[in-house]
C-alpha cells in the first residue's frame, strides 16, 4: 500500500509545523484556542471522569481552572464564549479577564420519562440541543429544546448527576445550585427525519448551527429560527467514514474522511473543505486524526514517551486536488 503523509506534503511546500503547547507526563484529550487563550483538559487513565479544565494565558501559563467531567470537545459560540460537549449539563462558559465564568447552565430532570434520556447538550444563544440515544443504530437523535421562561430550582432533592459544591469533584468552578435552571420536562422538536441519527460534531457561527450526521453522511445547516438545510455528501466508497470540523474564526466547514477497517498505521485521512459554492474540495492527506481546526490552522496532538505536544499547520495556500459538487436540499 502506498501511503501519503501530511508531513511529506508540507515538506515539499517548505511548510514546517509550529509547536504551540507541550507538557510532561500528561495526555491532552480536549483542546481549543480562544484568541490569546487556550482551553484544555488533561486525560487521566486512573480517574477518567475526574478531570479539570484549564485556561491558559498568552504565555501558556494556567490562569484559571474548573472541575469538569470528561468533555470530548468544545464548540465556540463566539470569540469569548464556548460550550463543552459530553458533560452532564448544558453549559455555556465565558472567558473574561483570564477567568472562566458560567453564562448559563441547565439540568434535565427525569429526562427518560419525557423522551430525552441523555443529560449532555449543546447550548448556544438560540436554543438548547438535547440528545436521545437510539437502539436501532449508532448515534443519537437531536431535539431543539426551548429555554424555560422561568428559572426553576428543585431544592427538595439532589441534582441528578451530583450536587455541585456539596458533592465534589464536579463543582464546575463558579457554578452553584442556584445558578442552574432545571428543565422538568425536556421535550422538544425533533431535528432531522425519523430514524435519522447523528454523532455529536457541531459548529456554530452567527446564528447558524452546523451538524454532521455520521451514519447518513449528511451535513445539516440549522438557522436560529429552526429552518433546516441538508446535504448528502458524496463518498468514494461504501466503507468511507467521515467526521466534521468547523473553523469558527473563518466560518469554514471541513470533513475528514478515511477508510474503515484499517489498522492505525495503515490509515490515511483526507481533509476536505466544504466550499461556499457547496463543493467538497479535498485538500490534504494526513496520517493523524486532527484535534481541532481554528483560524486557518490544523492542530495535531503527538503523544511521546514522556510528553504530549501540540503542533499547528497552516491550511492557507494548499493546492486542492479536485472539486466534488453537491448541494443543500430544504427539509
Amino acid at each position: 500500500m502506498i501511503r501519503f503523509s501530511f508531513l511529506s506534503n508540507l515538506t515539499a511546500q517548505e511548510i514546517k509545523p509550529e509547536l504551540v503547547y507541550a507538557c510532561e507526563n500528561c495526555v491532552i484529550n480536549s483542546f481549543l484556542p480562544m484568541g490569546e487563550n487556550k482551553i484544555l483538559i488533561y486525560a487521566s487513565n486512573n480517574k477518567p471522569t475526574k478531570r479539570k479544565m484549564y485556561l491558559l494565558d498568552d504565555s501558556n501559563l494556567i490562569a484559571d481552572e474548573m472541575k469538569i467531567e470528561a468533555a470530548q470537545s468544545f464548540v465556540k459560540v463566539n470569540d469569548s464564549v464556548f460550550s463543552p460537549i459530553d458533560v452532564s449539563y448544558a453549559l455555556m462558559i465565558r472567558i473574561k479577564s483570564n477567568r472562566f465564568s458560567v453564562e448559563e447552565a441547565y439540568e434535565f430532570y427525569n429526562g427518560p420519562k419525557h423522551g430525552i434520556n441523555t443529560p449532555g447538550a449543546f447550548l448556544n444563544p438560540e436554543y438548547i440541543i438535547g440528545f436521545e440515544r437510539k437502539d436501532y443504530t449508532e448515534g443519537v437523535q437531536l431535539f431543539l429544546i426551548d429555554r424555560p421562561r422561568k428559572k426553576f430550582i428543585n431544592s427538595d432533592r439532589r441534582h441528578i448527576g451530583y450536587d455541585f459544591k456539596e458533592n465534589p469533584p464536579f463543582d464546575y468552578g463558579f457554578l452553584s445550585k442556584e445558578d442552574t435552571t432545571i428543565i422538568f420536562q425536556p421535550s422538544g422538536e425533533l431535528v432531522g427525519k425519523s430514524k435519522e441519527t447523528f454523532s455529536r460534531y457541531f459548529g456554530y457561527k452567527n446564528g447558524t448551527t452546523f451538524i454532521w450526521a455520521t451514519t447518513h453522511k449528511t451535513l445539516i445547516k440549522l438557522n436560529k429560527d429552526g429552518y433546516i438545510q441538508r446535504s448528502k455528501v458524496p463518498v468514494p466508497r461504501e466503507n468511507t467514514e467521515m467526521s466534521m470540523y468547523f473553523d469558527h474564526e473563518k466560518g469554514e466547514v471541513y470533513l475528514l474522511s478515511w477508510e474503515s477497517g484499517l489498522e492505525d498505521d495503515e490509515r490515511v485521512y483526507t481533509l476536505n473543505q466544504v466550499t461556499a459554492e457547496n463543493q467538497l474540495r479535498p485538500l490534504l492527506n494526513l496520517y493523524f486524526f486532527p484535534m481541532v481546526i481554528n483560524d486557518g490552522y490544523l492542530y495535531e496532538g503527538r503523544k511521546e514517551k514522556k510528553s504530549f505536544e501540540i503542533y499547528r499547520y497552516p491550511l492557507k495556500g494548499q493546492v486542492p486536488e479536485k472539486v466534488v459538487p453537491f448541494g443543500f436540499d430544504v427539509n
